[in-house]
């Protein structure tokens, strides 16, 4: 608990700060563009990165270099780091409950699935 107590705060503001850094870079890159129901990180007019000139937008050339790296990519990442969190915890959680039922201390949950 005391380890955990130390790190919290950066871990906070690791978690608050990142996007909030993000936010505002997109912002000053002129970034947030209207699409079709919602603003987003987008071109402006929608499409214009087609062309081999950056003169073509009105705003935010290069927009989808910027949505892949500073939100596609760490969206994939966290997902990924739930899912194998999740895994985790659930391998460890059954390697437990094994070693517990060879002294009848176990959870109950293998009678329950077994009937």
């Amino acid at each position: 608990p005391l380890r955990i107590r130390k790190i919290e705060p950066f871990l906070h503001a690791v978690c608050i700060g990142i996007p909030v850094a993000s936010a505002v870079l997109i912002l000053t890159q002129k970034l947030y563009n209207p699409i079709i129901f919602m603003c987003s990180t987008q071109s402006y007019p929608i499409g214009c990165n087609t062309g081999l000139t950056p003169e073509s937008c009105l705003r935010g050339y290069n927009a989808r270099w910027y949505a892949l790296f500073l939100i596609e990519i760490p969206i994939a990442i966290g997902t990924v780091f739930i899912i194998s969190s999740m895994i985790a915890i659930y391998l460890s959680v059954r390697e437990r409950d094994r070693r517990m039922s060879r002294f009848g201390l176990n959870s109950g949950a293998q009678e329950q699935y077994a009937s």
